[in-house]
Formats: C-alpha cells, sequence, structure tokens
C-alpha cells in the first residue's frame, strides 16, 4: 500500500491485493460472524467512477468511522 494522495483531508492509497489460493482461503458460513470490516472508497476520476485501466487508489474507513492516514496508521477524520 502506497500514499498517492489526500483530498480534503482524505487519504487515498494505491492498494496491491495478492490473490489467496483457494486451498488456504476463508470461508464464511452462518455461523462465522463478521465484527468488523474496512471501507474502501475509489478514488474519483474527471469523469466519474474510475474505470478498469485506473490505478487501485483507495481511501480506506474502518467499521468504527476511522480513516487511514497518510502513513498507513488508523485515526479520527480530520475536518479540513
Amino acid at each position: 500500500m502506497v500514499h498517492v494522495s489526500s483530498i480534503n483531508g482524505l487519504d487515498y492509497h494505491k492498494w496491491m491485493i495478492q490473490p489467496v489460493p483457494d486451498d488456504g482461503a476463508k470461508r464464511f458460513d452462518d455461523s462465522d460472524e463478521i465484527i468488523h470490516f474496512l471501507l474502501l472508497l475509489p478514488r474519483l476520476e474527471d469523469g466519474g467512477l474510475p474505470t478498469c485501466g485506473s490505478d487501485p487508489v483507495y481511501a480506506a474507513i474502518t467499521s468504527e468511522w476511522l480513516e487511514m492516514k497518510k502513513d498507513g496508521t488508523l485515526g479520527e477524520a480530520e475536518f479540513v
């Protein structure tokens, strides 16, 4: 993950996610409960949503409303 830009106080990072072999993948069933999650918001382009050829650049927000900062740490939003 590499910091790319900051727009209106929100930091965007380039995410490079490696595929996981199917034999090592974690599967969720009805008994599993997801408690925390990470929301990745794409950086918009001039025409709106990014296209298929765009870099994978996202801002990250956790289920506890913490944002990923420039240095990769999580913290509360700073309003600009």
